[in-house]
């Protein structure tokens, strides 16, 4: 059982718009802590991840997203 967790991240994103559609690509990078009770382990790691996506224009209120995402996560033992 973890007594507490902390993750930091930090994303970019850009997209342009070509008609209906808004293409974009996005990066992520973050940093995490996981800390198990009475001081047994303290473990730390980073993330990375990417994707790329758009979204559809169907209507003036309404949107469609398709999206592909991957992660890697690092530093992190099992």
């Amino acid at each position: 059982m973890l007594q507490g967790q902390a993750t930091e991240t930090a994303l970019a994103r850009r997209m342009r718009t070509y008609g209906p559609a808004v293409p974009y690509v996005r990066a992520m990078d973050g940093r995490g802590e996981l800390e198990y009770p009475y001081g047994q382990a303290k473990l730390a790691y980073t993330m990375y991840a990417g994707g790329v996506g758009a979204d559809f224009k169907l209507g003036q209120y309404l949107r469609l997203r398709g999206e592909l995402r991957v992660s890697e996560v690092d530093q992190l033992p099992q």
